[in-house]
C-alpha cells in the first residue's frame, strides 16, 4: 500500500471514529489524537472530516461543537450533513 492510500485510509478511519464517538469524550480521545497525527503528517489541506447529524444520536449543537473543535485543530475542510435513514 502506498503512502497516499495509507493517508486516505487513516483520514477515513479518523473521520468515522470522531463522528461515532463525538459524544463520549473519554472514548474519543484516541480518535482525536489520531486525527491530530494525520493532520501533522498529511497537512490539513489534504484532510476532509465529515460530521453527521444523526437523529436520536446527536444534535445540531453537538455537531457545532465538533466542527468548532475541528476548526481549532486546523481542519479547513469540514463537511456537515444530516444522516438519513430510509
Amino acid at each position: 500500500m502506498n503512502d497516499m492510500k495509507r493517508i486516505v485510509l487513516k483520514a477515513l478511519m479518523a473521520a468515522v471514529a470522531v463522528a461515532a464517538h463525538a459524544q463520549r469524550q473519554a472514548d474519543s480521545a484516541r480518535a482525536w489524537d489520531n486525527l491530530a497525527l494525520l493532520l501533522s503528517l498529511a497537512g490539513p489541506e489534504h484532510v476532509i472530516v465529515r460530521v453527521p447529524q444523526i437523529a436520536e444520536c446527536n444534535t445540531e449543537a453537538d455537531c457545532a461543537r465538533t466542527a468548532a473543535r475541528l476548526g481549532e485543530m486546523g481542519v479547513g475542510k469540514i463537511d456537515r450533513f444530516t444522516y438519513r435513514v430510509k
